[in-house]
């Protein structure tokens, strides 16, 4: 049995949401405006406020709770050395599955590369939480003292809107 799988630069043009397996909502559709002369749509372009805004490259998304909760842990630290740290992070992969982490996004500081950050997906803002509390424990390690020169406070995070710019 096969498996198909979808050019990488096509994934990468599909939503987050979708990537991570979360189907985005449809936009409900705009009701036109009545303009005051004979009842017929008025014409919006681009710039007009209450325009469509698909016609402007825009992929709406919706409100988080039309869709379902979706919350971020977002973690930022200063490591030592990228490569270490991200060796260390892949091997509690399976800790962050089993804990409810649905995806990840790692960034790092482009003009400070040592700057990474962290956004951790959940379908719920508990889960989240829960896993901020052993987050906690393991930054207080002292592997975690090796590879991280500082770290701020996880801030648990709930998304209120999600758009993307086609």
């Amino acid at each position: 049995m096969g498996v198909e799988r979808q050019d990488a630069a096509e994934d990468l043009q599909r939503p987050l949401a979708q990537r991570l397996g979360r189907e985005r909502l449809a936009a409900e559709a705009l009701h036109p405006v009545q303009d005051s002369g004979g009842g017929h749509p008025a014409s919006l372009g681009p710039g007009d406020p209450g325009a469509d805004p698909r016609e402007v490259g825009m992929v709406v998304a919706g409100r988080a709770d039309d869709r379902g909760a979706m919350t971020t842990l977002h973690i930022e630290n200063t490591v030592r050395d990228y490569d270490d740290w991200k060796a260390v992070f892949d091997k509690f992969d399976r800790a962050r599955r089993d804990r409810g982490v649905t995806g990840y996004r790692i960034r790092r500081g482009a003009e400070d590369p040592a700057q990474v950050m962290v956004d951790l997906e959940f379908d719920s803002t508990s889960r989240a939480e829960e896993f901020r509390e052993f987050l906690r424990g393991v930054l207080a390690t002292p592997q975690s003292a090796a590879h991280s020169l500082d770290h701020r406070p996880p801030l648990v995070l709930e998304v209120v809107e999600d758009t993307v710019l086609a």
